[in-house]
């Protein structure tokens, strides 16, 4: 066990089973955690007690916050037996995330413990089913036509559109293992979005 104290937070060492930090007082955790994450250009995961430490910590590394990002990893907020999804933003923001840390060098996660007892999907899943975009964003279109990105994109919509169609052989027993938590009315609605994406850009090489 090792006690450290902010102004030593370079100490702590991966061979010490526990290390304690002290004189943390208000706000001052935040930046103590900002500061370690960019002195050892490491991910911290930050588990807060419970939703209301989860806001107060996360308003907090927001306001110090420089060069580090600060990732949100939140609560599915629904129950095991709820007939219905979480909502669209919990997921694009849980997506987001993970699809971040598997690049990323330098950065904090804030999350609880109950979110954490929930199981994750495989990275290899994140990495090819997720897509980031941006307001505003400028996209090199011949790249992206051309990317494994666009591929992957049109795989799942040939996916979903299967899947939406229905059937009884071995391969659509597998999409909707794969695809049965979506409600076909909302695969449907993803289907024609992530399509009129690739579309969008077909278009545009055409008629440039």
């Amino acid at each position: 066990m090792s006690i450290v104290y902010p102004q030593e937070s370079g100490s702590f060492s991966s061979d010490l089973k526990k290390n304690y930090w002290g004189s943390l007082f208000g706000s001052s955790e935040a930046l103590a955690l900002i500061e370690l994450a960019e002195s050892n250009h490491c991910v911290v995961l930050y588990i807060a007690r419970d939703i209301a430490h989860h806001d107060e910590i996360k308003k907090a590394l927001l306001f110090f916050r420089t060069s580090v990002d600060i990732l949100d990893f939140d609560s599915w907020e629904v129950l095991a037996f709820d007939h219905f999804s979480p909502h669209p933003d919990i997921i694009s923001s849980r997506v987001h995330t993970l699809s971040k840390l598997l690049t990323i060098e330098s950065a904090i996660v804030v999350t609880t413990v109950e979110t954490l007892s929930q199981r994750l999907c495989p990275k290899d899943y994140i990495n090819k089913y997720s897509l980031n975009l941006k307001t505003r964003q400028r996209l090199e279109i011949d790249s992206f036509i051309e990317s494994t990105t666009a591929a992957e994109l049109k795989d799942l919509t040939v996916e979903l559109d299967e899947y939406i169609k229905g059937g009884v052989d071995s391969e659509h027993k597998q999409l909707r293992e794969g695809y049965g938590h979506i409600p076909k009315p909302q695969a449907r609605k993803i289907k024609f979005y992530l399509y009129g994406i690739l579309e969008d850009a077909w278009r545009y090489r055409y008629d440039r």
